[in-house]
């Protein structure tokens, strides 16, 4: 497993992303249009993924994000590039690949500023 992890930190160094925000039908969202289930994308960087919540949600390019708190999502709406996941929201891992998973909103690595999110069953917690 840690030379997987190794492996994993390496491709992701060496590649350029972007965080996936051009279309809709690009991200990893349910079916009323929500982001991260519902994770709130800011919590991820104080290591601390949290649910969002419904009073605290913004409306980026029709996706529905929510937020902790409404200082979150005063960081969101300032800066939303810092703070959405790689790929769109999908698993990074399988994306090398161009496969769509589903991720587990717990499992993800930032890395060089961008929040990575995994599919749980494949890597458990990171």
């Amino acid at each position: 497993m840690k030379h997987c992890l190794i492996l994993l930190l390496t491709i992701l160094s060496l590649a350029s992303f972007t965080p996936a925000a051009e279309k809709n039908s690009q991200l990893n969202i349910d079916s009323s249009g929500l982001a991260i289930q519902g994770y709130d994308p800011v919590s991820y960087f104080s290591n601390e993924p949290q649910p969002g919540r419904s009073e605290f949600e913004t409306v980026l390019n029709g996706t529905r994000y929510r937020f902790i708190n409404r200082q979150n999502k005063d960081l969101f709406e300032k800066r939303p590039e810092n703070y959405l996941p790689a790929y769109g929201g999908w698993c990074a891992w399988a994306m090398l690949d161009g496969n769509k998973v589903s991720i587990d909103p717990k499992t993800y690595i930032i890395l060089n500023g961008t929040n990575y999110l995994f599919y749980n069953g494949f890597w458990g917690t990171l």
